[in-house]
């Protein structure tokens, strides 16, 4: 039975390194952020409606 990873890569071919084994150097790891589990609570007072606020805490 094949992984999910090696699907990926059959997919994708001879580009399958190119996109899975990219290491971005503009962006640091450490500027990055990950959200928790309440990041849609921040968006609340925003003025998305109510459909992407639901899109978002489906993510």
């Amino acid at each position: 039975m094949m992984s999910y990873y090696q699907k990926i890569q059959q997919i994708l071919g001879d580009k399958s390194s190119y996109y899975l084994d990219h290491t971005c150097e503009k962006i640091r790891r450490n500027r990055l952020s990950l959200p928790s589990f309440d990041s849609v609570e921040n968006f609340q007072d925003s003025d998305r409606n109510v459909q992407v606020l639901k899109s978002l805490s489906q993510l």
